[in-house]
């Protein structure tokens, strides 16, 4: 992610992807990112998306800040500088609040056997670092998706629809 891509970053708000719906209310993004740079940059650009952006280093009390922010979206580094990731994961897919929160992973790690391990251990989504800002901003669309998904309701029966189900299925037949 370069500084050279402020502009599309902006264009991409515009055009409605991930952020705020409304003035009202604003998409809370958690990033737990190891690399200060990277995070700086990552940061910059989900507030010019119109996100507002909580930056953190550390895996522990992840899940307590989550939920305190009440993010809609936590992307996760696999190396944190106290812990791993998918500790953060695990536990953000325990909470009953935080379940249906997307998490896509991002990481330098681009063996098959890792990307699966993320999802195994509950992401929605995997970036393999460096990624360009076309590749961020198809991902951020992918867990907008996933995110109306859980919250959307059938409108015969008023119940959520089935994506919780689904997702743990799946998780089930990675392992």
């Amino acid at each position: 992610v370069g500084t050279h891509e402020v502009d599309e970053v902006s264009s991409a708000a515009k055009a409605g992807r991930f952020h705020a719906r409304d003035a009202t209310s604003t998409e809370v993004v958690q990033l737990e990112v190891d690399q200060r740079r990277i995070a700086g940059l990552l940061e910059s650009k989900l507030t010019k998306m119109g996100f507002a952006v909580t930056l953190h280093h550390m895996a522990r009390n992840a899940v307590e800040r989550a939920k305190e922010y009440r993010a809609q979206l936590v992307i996760l580094d696999v190396m944190l500088g106290d812990g791993i990731g998918y500790t953060v994961a695990r536990g953000l897919r325990r909470d009953a609040v935080m379940y249906p929160v997307p998490i896509l992973f991002q990481s330098v790690i681009d063996e098959q056997r890792d990307v699966i391990h993320a999802y195994q251990e509950g992401g929605d989504g995997y970036l393999t670092k460096p990624y360009s800002l076309n590749h961020l901003t198809a991902k951020l669309d992918e867990m907008q998706r996933l995110h109306e998904e859980f919250h959307r309701a059938c409108p015969l029966t008023n119940m959520r629809t089935t994506t919780c189900i689904r997702r743990e299925v799946d998780r089930q037949l990675f392992r």
